[in-house]
């Protein structure tokens, strides 16, 4: 994945209020998700939570829904 595609994920995740934000992050979300055209989903990892930067890698549906899909 290049990193505009890649950024453009991430601004689309945050829009859409694919992340979970926890008690403790800063200005953005340490953890958020993302559904590409392939339905591949990423997990997002705010490795600079003042800048917004995030690194991203592949995970199956159901790491997805253990992650994101639970009752905070």
């Amino acid at each position: 994945m290049q990193r505009q595609e890649a950024s453009a994920w991430v601004r689309q995740a945050l829009a859409a209020g694919q992340f979970r934000f926890y008690e403790g992050d800063g200005t953005y979300p340490k953890h958020l998700w993302y559904q590409d055209d392939e339905d591949q989903y990423w997990f997002g990892f705010a490795v600079n939570q003042e800048l917004g930067s995030y690194k991203g890698w592949p995970i199956d549906e159901e790491e997805k829904r253990a992650t994101f899909d639970r009752l905070a």
